[in-house]
């Protein structure tokens, strides 16, 4: 049975991705793309406590590389998944263009934010958050080996946010504030810091959105 969706120009980060990205974000941030759905607990300034619903992420892990090649790579195949290397038959209307006729393969809209994160062995892992009507039976198959599929259970993570690039300085210091503000209100972490971009590198660095995120256990 043939489906239609549409599938909203894209935003995103990285500071060493190419202008292969569509133009869904402006310089100045505003974007109007899907983010993953979550509800927040608390709010304290740039802080807070959110709850993640539970929803399917296409995933990428590159081995001990640096993290501009890593993110580049593990970008480059997950973009390539969602613009149609993967297992469907299914045509989709689009916002730009009009209309596209997939016949072997299925386009995905992209949703904010991209996730990245340096894994216990050294890896770094990027992970694209699937459309949240996705689910592990309607989640096309990716035709690389090396992008995998999941369903991502609820989640509770602390978050900061904040502006400017995420560079090596930036993604070290807000982490530092984070897991301090995490141990001050009386939260435990339970998971290494995750890296969150909103915006493509033609966005002003202030007013990209960035966030770091640390799983905690709930109380």
């Amino acid at each position: 049975m043939k489906k239609s969706m549409k599938i909203k120009k894209s935003l995103y980060l990285l500071p060493a991705i190419s202008s292969v990205l569509l133009s869904g974000c402006s310089v100045f941030g505003v974007s109007n793309v899907e983010e993953a759905k979550y509800q927040t607990v608390k709010q304290d300034g740039q802080y807070s406590i959110r709850h993640y619903d539970p929803v399917m992420v296409a995933e990428v892990s590159i081995k001990k590389e640096s993290y501009d090649k890593s993110t580049n790579k593990a970008f480059n195949l997950l973009f390539d998944y969602i613009t149609g290397a993967n297992e469907g038959k299914q045509n989709i209307s689009m916002t730009a263009p009009v209309l596209n006729e997939a016949k072997e393969s299925e386009k995905i809209s992209m949703t904010a934010p991209v996730f990245i994160d340096q894994q216990s062995t050294g890896n770094w892992s990027m992970s694209f958050v699937l459309p949240a009507d996705f689910t592990p039976d309607t989640t096309p198959i990716p035709m690389d080996p090396q992008v995998h599929v999941y369903l991502r259970k609820a989640q509770k993570v602390a978050v900061v946010q904040f502006s400017g690039t995420l560079s090596d300085d930036s993604r070290i210091k807000y982490a530092k504030l984070l897991e301090s503000w995490i141990q001050k209100n009386g939260y435990k972490k339970d998971g290494r810091p995750v890296y969150a971009g909103y915006n493509p590198p033609w966005t002003i660095p202030a007013f990209r959105r960035n966030e770091v995120q640390i799983l905690i256990e709930s109380l």
